[in-house]
């Protein structure tokens, strides 16, 4: 099985430039912003309910999502694609989509507001209720879900 994470068995690169272009040549869509991100984490190092975050301009296939979560090994990747006025977001576990995560949820929102500035961020999800992911209103946080 091929890896999502690097071309070899070495450790998975941490950086998310080289891990964009890796999700790329693997999901067969351009991945703008891939990380390995973790909510609730008291630093970098410390802490925290890891997911994967995935930024693409366009879908992969669902079994490509689902190769990814289970390749992560994290309990959640979300996938995210700008479908304008806001973001359709999905979930997956390593055994199938999910309709809501709120860690990754936070874990993308973080790479949102870094990536394009801190601001509200429709999303439209598989789940029932509309969110919207704005800058943290929370002490040491960048990201925070409303409701």
């Amino acid at each position: 099985t091929a890896s999502f994470l690097s071309d070899d068995d070495a450790a998975p690169p941490s950086n998310p430039a080289e891990l964009a272009e890796i999700w790329s040549a693997r999901l067969g869509v351009r991945v703008t912003e891939a990380e390995q991100l973790s909510a609730f984490a008291i630093s970098a190092e410390e802490g925290g309910n890891a997911a994967g975050v995935a930024i693409m301009q366009s879908w992969p296939s669902e079994d490509a999502m689902r190769e990814l979560a289970a390749d992560l090994g994290f309990s959640e990747t979300v996938f995210a694609v700008p479908e304008p006025p806001s973001w359709r977001v999905r979930f997956f576990s390593p055994g199938a989509e999910v309709p809501f995560c709120g860690h990754a949820t936070l874990a993308l929102g973080d790479a949102l507001a870094r990536s394009r500035g801190r601001r509200v961020y429709p999303l439209r999800m598989n789940c029932r209720s509309p969110l919207l992911i704005s800058p943290g209103s929370f002490r040491n946080s960048r990201a925070a879900v409303v409701i």
